[in-house]
Formats: structure tokens, C-alpha cells, sequence
């Protein structure tokens, strides 16, 4: 889903290496994840202003895939797999699904970034 199951996977990745990085890794991924979310302002802000924070970027991604399908370029670039990947992760969320039900374009275009870049 979205970025919540990214310690996860972290955690599965771990799972490949040697004994005593496996035995950290669930100590020590949920602590790197909390400090980089809060050194991204998710632990200073209020949850309303970082939802309208969210809602004003969305409003923007959609006015700019409206024009021609993707954010620059009119096709696929490097600019929409990061902003999708971001996207995604926020969409994964209880806040976010609500939010993102608002802006039918920005599904439309994340759905295309998806089957794109599928191999």
C-alpha cells in the first residue's frame, strides 16, 4: 500500500542479511523511519495544515496534468515516477484516500504512471 508498509519491507530486505543485522533491523528501522518522517515536518506540523498542505499539492498536480497528461514534457519523465511515488504513499493512508477522491485527474494520471512503468 502506501508508505506504512515501507518499514516492512525494509524489515524483509533485512531478513536476507547476516545474523546480527537481522536481529537489529526491527529495533532499528522503525527509529530511522520516525526520525526522517519528523525531519520532513510530519512530527512539527498540525495534521490540519499538513492535509491542506497535501490538498493545495494535489490541486497543483492536477492543474498541471490537465494541460497535457503529465506533469512536464507532455509524457512520462523522471519528474512524474517521483512525484507518483510520494503520491502513493500519501493515497496509502486513512487521511489520504478522502483527499485524493477529490481530484479524478490525479487518479487518472497515477494510474497511468503506474502502467507504465510496470515491466
Amino acid at each position: 500500500m502506501g508508505c506504512v508498509t515501507q518499514p516492512l519491507a525494509l524489515l524483509k530486505t533485512a531478513a536476507n542479511d547476516p545474523a546480527p543485522i537481522r536481529a537489529l533491523a526491527p529495533h532499528l528501522i522503525p527509529r530511522v523511519m520516525a526520525r526522517a518522517t519528523h525531519g520532513q515536518g510530519l512530527g512539527r506540523k498540525p495534521r490540519a495544515q499538513v492535509l491542506e498542505e497535501v490538498r493545495r499539492h494535489l490541486e497543483a498536480v492536477e492543474s498541471m496534468v490537465s494541460a497535457g497528461g503529465y506533469l512536464v514534457a507532455g509524457r512520462l519523465t523522471l519528474a512524474d515516477i517521483a512525484v507518483y511515488a510520494q503520491l502513493h504513499c500519501i493515497r496509502g493512508t486513512e487521511e489520504g484516500e478522502p483527499l485524493f477522491a477529490r481530484f479524478p485527474l490525479v487518479l487518472e494520471w497515477m494510474a497511468r504512471v503506474d502502467a507504465e512503468t510496470r515491466p
